[in-house]
């Protein structure tokens, strides 16, 4: 288990601000309070003076995609890099389907583009562009695999 401990800062979330200390375990924030203990965490940031964000989502982003004659401008790293330097901590990314491919191997190659680029996390959306028998057959298990 990994516990990250943000103290003194003021964070900023849908209530307000407030001066707080922020203790987040296994990547996923664990508690919010004044004083937290030091006694667990693994590396203690002092954000004295500092706005403790929570991370955005930005949920429609084209990355390394051809589109018609076109190439999207930022690629991966670039367009995760940028994301972060913006506080965006997670990206959905759309996975278009090319006539006569299979959606689950078009998702498997976006992943493949992804995972040793980004600098974020990132998941995708699947958007189908061909409507045939193989394609209905494998919406089922896009779903289960929780592709929107």
């Amino acid at each position: 288990m990994r516990e990250i401990l943000i103290k003194g800062g003021t964070v900023v979330n849908v209530r307000g601000e407030t001066k707080a200390d922020v203790r987040i375990r296994d990547e996923k924030i664990a508690e919010v309070g004044d004083s937290l203990a030091k006694e667990t965490a693994d590396r203690v940031i002092d954000a004295t003076g500092l706005y403790v964000l929570p991370g955005a989502i930005d949920a429609h982003t084209h990355l390394e995609m051809k589109m018609g004659r076109t190439f999207s401008a930022d690629g991966y790293e670039s367009g995760t890099r940028a994301a972060a330097c913006g506080g965006v901590t997670t990206v959905f990314d759309y996975t278009l389907q090319t006539n006569g491919r299979s959606m689950l191997d078009e998702i498997a190659d976006r992943n493949r583009l992804a995972e040793h680029k980004a600098c974020v996390d990132y998941a995708f959306h699947g958007g189908i562009s061909e409507v045939n028998e193989a394609t209905l057959a494998e919406v089922g298990e896009m779903v289960k695999r929780g592709f929107t």
